[in-house]
């Protein structure tokens, strides 16, 4: 993971990512990581939240990641995780 950014996982995302099994919370961890370590990427698709933020959509395998780059405090912020 990238040291100089951290991750932050928004409320409703912890509560999807604690209700996961053991082996599927490992399998989200290393992606959520692997985003970190990239926080610039783009998404796949892309999203407005209420604020007008564009949101990146990461699909990853069965995953959907919801996130944007807070680049003034180095902070990857995940507000949505999905299993499709």
């Amino acid at each position: 993971m990238n040291a100089a950014w951290e991750l932050v996982v928004h409320g409703a995302a912890v509560d999807f990512f604690a209700s996961r099994r053991l082996r599927e919370r490992a399998e989200l961890l290393d992606v959520l990581r692997r985003l970190t370590a990239h926080p610039n990427q783009r998404g796949d698709a892309t999203e407005q939240d209420q604020t007008s933020r564009t949101l990146q959509i990461k699909q990853v395998g069965v995953w959907r990641i919801t996130y944007w780059a807070d680049h003034a405090v180095k902070e990857l912020r995940v507000v949505r995780i999905e299993r499709l």
